[in-house]
């Protein structure tokens, strides 16, 4: 086979594969209706954290006391844990509004 034949040959297989391969490569894109009502679902819900735990929730007007009750079994919060919203400590009667972030924070070198 001559040089020319054998680059002949090798345009003709690339071509093969890369026009057999185009629906294995292609991409789904998501469904924008889905994408769209996933955000608006998040907008307005607030965050809590406490350690390596993080859950957005619907739970802006309540008070921080009754989120530590939710939440204080499953995560194990302290009732001397700390409340902070925005790096600030709160009380137990102050009220989450729409999109703030709770942290429930324990002393540095302290168990539990």
């Amino acid at each position: 086979m001559t040089n020319q034949q054998n680059q002949q040959q090798t345009t003709e297989n690339t071509t093969e594969q890369t026009s057999g391969s185009s629906n294995a490569n292609s991409l789904e894109l998501p469904d924008v209706e889905s994408v769209l009502a996933e955000a608006e679902a998040a907008v307005g819900q607030c965050c809590v954290m406490h350690g390596s735990f993080v859950q957005y929730a619907n739970i802006a007007g309540q008070k921080v006391s009754e989120i530590r009750s939710t939440f204080r079994s499953g995560w194990s919060i302290s009732d001397k844990a700390k409340a902070l919203v925005r790096g600030k400590e709160v009380d137990e009667n102050y009220q989450l509004l729409q999109g703030e972030t709770l942290e429930f924070a324990k002393q540095s070198g302290v168990k539990g």
